[in-house]
């Protein structure tokens, strides 16, 4: 009987402690920042579609020090004309040179102008470059997100629209089912 109840309670002792354990390691994974960085459309028309480069921190700590990083030959890949000095220079502040975001809150978006598609553009519209979102939360941990910024009008998702949807009236019906029978 004494056997039998010491094996019980270190089968509980042992389940309490993977409890705990995997309690803190889901709780680190779910308390962090997550950085994400996107193109959308700034302003776009019938000719060209001019583009902003964000970064989001949807987590729920800050982030601190957040760069992005990116192969040069996939940057040249995306652009109409690969060597455009004013486009490396756009394209060097943001994924080669020490130019970083020091904290983005929860919450928050930072932008940059990113050029243009369309005619008198700087980027292939639909072209796709490769990045790396590099970042470190408030306990120091070294976070590196791989990602893929995809060149194109994001007010459509099959990069066509006529209005974005806060733009347009949808209108509901209110219907009311009685169920309340006469006899």
């Amino acid at each position: 009987m004494a056997l039998a109840a010491a094996l019980i309670s270190v089968g509980s002792l042992l389940a309490a402690i993977f409890s705990v354990y995997f309690t803190v390691r889901l709780w680190r994974k779910s308390n962090r920042p997550l950085v994400t960085a996107r193109i959308a459309t700034h302003s776009g028309g019938n000719v060209a579609i001019s583009l902003d480069h964000l970064v989001e921190n949807t987590g729920t700590q800050p982030a601190l020090d957040v760069r992005l990083r990116a192969k040069s030959e996939e940057i040249r890949a995306a652009m109409l004309v690969p060597d455009s000095a004013e486009l490396q220079r756009d394209a060097n502040r943001i994924f080669f040179s020490d130019v970083s975001i020091p904290v983005l809150a929860n919450g928050r978006t930072m932008s940059s102008a990113f050029g243009a598609t369309g005619e008198g553009g700087d980027w292939r519209a639909g072209a796709r470059i490769p990045i790396e979102v590099r970042y470190s939360g408030m306990d120091g941990t070294r976070y590196i997100e791989p990602g893929v910024l995809l060149l194109h009008d994001d007010g459509g998702f099959a990069q066509t629209s006529w209005g974005g949807p806060s733009e347009r009236d949808i209108g509901h019906r209110h219907v009311t089912v009685c169920t309340d029978r006469a006899s």
